[in-house]
């Protein structure tokens, strides 16, 4: 039960980083492009 419950953590902690990134990405192209 563990390993399932760290495993579903790690995966979590996963898509947050890779949307706060793409979510950084999208504001710095907004800002460049005026908006």
């Amino acid at each position: 039960m563990s390993q399932k419950q760290s495993n579903e953590a790690s995966m979590s902690t996963r898509e947050e980083v890779r949307f706060g990134k793409s979510e950084a990405a999208a504001m710095v192209v907004l800002s460049i492009q005026g908006f």
